[in-house]
Order: C-alpha cells, then structure tokens, then sequence
C-alpha cells in the first residue's frame, strides 16, 4: 500500500498548494446570500438549490489525521460450520484471554471538485486508513499473527455527484471502490483481485428551506462487514444559530452545536467496517488456517463520540474527536461469498472483541 500512500500524499500537496487561501486577513470575504440579485429574473433562468444548509459542518477537501484505540481483549472460537475439521482439532481453540494493547494509525482524504456549476457539482474523492495492531502476544495464531505484523488497510477512490433538479428537489450519487486487507505495498496485484469492495448510494430529496433538507433513497454498503443493500435516510435540519442535526440513517447520526461560524461541537454515533481480505500466513502442514487461501475479515464497529471543530487560519481547521468504540463484529470468514445478510453465522471464527476508547486528531483544509 506504500504507492497508494504517496499518491494520496501527493494528490493531497498539490491540492493544498492549489487551494491555499492567499489573503491576509482571517476572515473571508462576505457572501450575498441574496441570489436574486444575479441575473435577470424575469428571463426565464432556471435556478438551482444549493447541496448545504445553514451552519452545516464544513465540507473537508483535503486532511489527514491520526487515531489512537485504547486496550482490549480478544476470544475467538471455531464457527460451527468448521467442527471437524483436523487442523483446527490439532490446534484447538484460540486463547480466551489475547491482549491488544492499542490500534493506532494514520488517515488521510482528499474531496477535489472537478465540476461545481450551480447545475452540477461532482468531487472525486480518495482515502486511506490504516490500523496497526500491538499484540501483547499473539500466541502464534495466523489471525493474530497477521494483525500483528502486518495490520488492515484500505485504499479507494471514488466520486460524488449533486445534481439539483430545481430550487428544492435534488438527486445525490455515490460511488466508491476500495482495497481493503493486510497487503504490503508488493502485494497490490492480489489486493485488487481479493480486497476490492464496491459501495454506492442514490437519495433523492427536497430542500424546504436554506435551513432544511432531506431524502431517501438506496446504498450498497460494507459497514456491516459484508455486503448489505438498505434504505437510507438523509435530514439535515438548523434549527436556530446554535443547533441543528445531520443525520444519514443508519450511518449517521450527529446533533450539531455551534459556538461560532468558526468553531463547533458534534454529538452522535458512526458506523464503520469493511472486508479485509486476510493472507494466510500460518501455511505449513498442520496450521491452523492451511486450507484456506481466501479469508475475509468482516469487520463492523459503532463509534459513539464527540467531535469538536475550529478553524485555526482562513480555511484550515483542526478536528479533535475522542469517543467509545463498541465492537459489533470482528468474524473470519474461509471467502468473500459467504454471506447471510446482518446475521452470518458461517464463519471460521467468531472473534469477541473487548469495547474501548479512542481518540483521533486531524489537520484540513475546508471549502469556503
């Protein structure tokens, strides 16, 4: 994955350089609001409503951050379907009582908008995240082993597209692909083949107001550690000057609290996960995942928490969050196909993880 870091780090340079604010003073230019001003309103153009609401949370370009997850414990045990077979009879269960001592790692995202017309606005979008595990002592397991030595990856890239209809309806479009497992940056060849995973999202809806808009629609999503197709609900709502939600159920959800134009607090939960393809790395005779060569790590995790936001100069801001992260799954399954919707019960392993805090810092730069 070392290529597609220094892409992301090189994407991530120009575009800071590109979209530096040059401007002495610390406050913006003031915005007229009052759009009715431009243009001719009695020669029939067609106007457009806007992808935000009031206060909302700044659209973050380019950044990058750093997390850090407290201590916790591991049990794992057989998945039914696998009882018999004779490496794991050798080997047994895993340990009751495996100890990670922490998971840290380093995020970076990149938002670049390539059209923004007030008729369309499309951003092509990268990431990458990492999770480094410190095992107090993997005991010799493959899974842990490979945790250990080697931790998770994702690398993607994808697009977004908002597409006004009128002044109050809209369609948002979202797709992305990412490569997700414990690859080295020589093995990217057999990460594309066994760790891409492809999520999207349609919503139409309304904007009622400057101060409110909402929608439906679809995903295709692996936050639940494997493929699920659901409804979603999108509701971005002010309130007043200091309070407002922003909410895409069941991802989502945050109340909003804002102090200043510069500066404000979230409160609310997230989802996140994927599937992590897994290289089997306990291959000799006798070990305890020898027969499989595809194994998937379904990893789904809720994380309650508080993020505050300030800018620091012009269009750079710094985001502090720190929260609980509650362990929903953390399964091994032999391959990608196996799949039984929210509840999967064929798994080679069924991985307990302990709960724990965590807390993550991040530097960016936000659109205007």
């Amino acid at each position: 994955m070392r290529k597609v870091l220094l892409l992301l780090l090189a994407v991530f340079y120009a575009g800071f350089l590109s979209a530096q604010d040059t401007t002495k003073t610390d406050e913006p230019p003031p915005i007229d609001e009052d759009f009715s001003n431009y243009g001719d309103v009695s020669s029939g153009v067609k106007r457009y409503c806007t992808q935000k609401v009031q206060n909302l949370t700044p659209t973050k370009l380019y950044g990058g951050g750093y997390e850090v997850q407290g201590p916790f414990s591991i049990t794992s045990k057989k998945g039914e379907p696998y009882q018999n077979n004779p490496n794991y009879n050798n080997v047994g269960d895993s340990p009751d009582d495996v100890k990670v001592q922490a998971v840290h790692g380093l995020h970076l995202n990149v938002n670049y908008p390539i059209i923004s017309k007030s008729s369309l606005i499309v951003s092509l979008t990268a990431q990458y995240q990492e999770s480094r595990f410190i095992f107090e002592d993997p005991k010799g397991y493959s899974l842990y082993r490979s945790l250990n030595d080697r931790g998770l990856r994702t690398g993607g890239i994808g697009t977004t597209i908002f597409k006004p209809l009128n002044e109050q309806r809209f369609i948002i479009i979202q797709a992305q692909g990412d490569v997700n497992g414990d690859f080295k940056s020589s093995e990217l060849g057999t990460a594309f083949s066994s760790g891409l995973t492809l999520s999207g999202a349609f919503v139409y809806g309304w904007k009622k107001s400057d101060r409110f808009m909402w929608g439906i629609g679809v995903t295709r999503t692996y936050r639940g550690g494997e493929t699920l197709h659901i409804p979603i609900l999108l509701y971005n709502r002010t309130f007043n000057d200091r309070w407002g939600v922003e909410i895409l159920f069941p991802a989502r959800a945050h109340f909003r609290r804002n102090f200043s134009p510069k500066s404000l607090l979230q409160l609310g939960y997230e989802i996140v996960g994927n599937s992590y393809h897994i290289s089997n790395i306990g291959d000799q005779v006798g070990t305890d995942l020898r027969p499989y060569d595809d194994l998937q790590l379904r990893r789904s995790e809720v994380k309650i928490r508080a993020i505050y936001e300030q800018a620091l100069k012009n269009f750079i801001w710094i985001s502090v969050q720190a929260g609980f992260r509650y362990n929903y799954k953390f399964n091994l399954s032999e391959a990608r196909d196996i799949r039984e919707g929210i509840i999967n019960k064929k798994f080679l392993l069924n991985n307990d993880i302990g709960h724990t805090p965590y807390v993550s810092v991040g530097i960016y730069l936000v659109s205007p």
